[in-house]
């Protein structure tokens, strides 16, 4: 990823994607966090399980950029908004 442009258009796809291979109703939600939080409370009610939520190489952007410190800045913001759903949605997880 180079830039936080980069990393958003990837979350958005991988959001998009698993909200349709579990054929969740697509989210009025604007944001990453409310697209992720949807898709997480989507699935729950859905398949009336709770979600478990894999994350790989969660780090992987920013190490990949700490020869430049304002785009590892950037990523890690971009990450950190992702991130920040999961501690609102245990209820779901």
């Amino acid at each position: 990823m180079q830039s936080r442009d980069d990393i958003d258009k990837r979350i958005r796809y991988l959001l998009r994607h698993n909200r349709e291979r579990l054929r969740i109703d697509a989210t009025q939600a604007e944001d990453i966090p409310g697209e992720f939080a949807d898709l997480i409370r989507g699935a729950h009610e859905k398949y009336g399980h709770r979600v478990v939520v894999l994350v790989d190489e969660y780090d992987k952007p920013i190490l990949d950029n700490l020869l430049e410190p304002e785009r590892a800045r950037e990523l890690r913001e971009g990450l950190k908004n992702l991130y920040s759903v999961l501690k609102d949605a245990d209820p779901h997880l």
